[in-house]
């Protein structure tokens, strides 16, 4: 990769369907209205959500897409929450992870943000490394969830 240029920008409406493939192939399923939801929720509040496109030599390498909550966890200050990052695996390890990051702390902080946070499933042990390469740490909270189909519901 030594020869090609890594470059981040804001999403655009033409990115959808690569956005929606590359986190197909990570998730294994198609989360299309998740985000044309998003798209059309930050065509209403910008100010709510940051989502970016890494390209290298011009071509879709990578997205990350992000919150900025004022009030949320029980704080004062915004909180940026990153909600789907995706590198195309010819381009993991070279750069274009660090460079969506790089960006979209950036832009939190300009928007006031004073953390970023993540969820992420425990087993996605590149995707944990890669966070903590990225300055992530364990936060002191535990996620409880259940099921809705339980009597007890």
């Amino acid at each position: 990769m030594n020869s090609e240029q890594i470059s981040v920008r804001a999403t655009e409406a033409g990115d959808l369907d690569a956005v929606v493939a590359l986190d197909g192939a990570y998730s294994g399923q198609s989360r299309r209205g998740f985000f044309t939801k998003r798209h059309a929720a930050m065509a209403r509040h910008p100010e709510h959500f940051i989502e970016l496109v890494a390209e290298v030599d011009g071509r879709f390498a990578g997205f990350a897409a992000a919150r900025v909550l004022d009030g949320e966890f029980g704080t004062t200050a915004p909180v940026a929450t990153l909600d789907a990052l995706g590198v195309k695996q010819e381009h993991a390890h070279h750069g274009v992870g660090a460079g969506l990051m790089r960006t979209l702390k950036d832009i939190a902080r300009e928007r006031g943000a004073t953390e970023l946070r993540t969820r992420v499933h425990w087993q996605h042990s590149d995707l944990l490394g890669f966070l903590a390469g990225e300055g992530f740490e364990l936060a002191p909270r535990v996620v409880l969830e259940r099921d809705t189909e339980s009597p007890r519901f």
